[in-house]
């Protein structure tokens, strides 16, 4: 079977822009894959958000201390996990997190 110089030039072309579409994804997904993940720790007060802060996956939570409309005369001792245990603000944080606000005077 004989193919014609112009359906040779048409079949060529269209291979080539599959191959440049495939290369682009291809790229895509690989700068896709590198991107540093980012995640949110909350901070609250009992179940009242306070704050929040976007940290790299990674990286330390940095402190944070309630302001005095938040204390309310209260003394602020750390943040706890949802378990209740220290949260140790050395650790690398590797996904969103939740801490609460523990006082020396309740």
């Amino acid at each position: 079977m004989k193919i014609s110089r112009v359906t040779k030039d048409r079949l060529i072309a269209a291979a080539s822009v599959v191959l440049i579409v495939a290369f682009f994804f291809g790229l895509f997904g690989i700068a896709k894959s590198c991107e540093q993940k980012e995640y949110t720790v909350s901070f609250y007060d009992g179940k009242t958000l306070i704050g929040t802060v976007t940290v790299e996956e990674g990286t330390t939570v940095p402190r944070f201390t309630p302001d005095e409309d938040v204390a309310k005369g209260r003394t602020f001792d750390c943040w706890v996990t949802e378990s209740g245990d220290e949260y140790d603000f050395s650790l690398p944080v590797q996904s969103d997190l939740s801490l609460y606000a523990r006082w020396n005077n309740e």
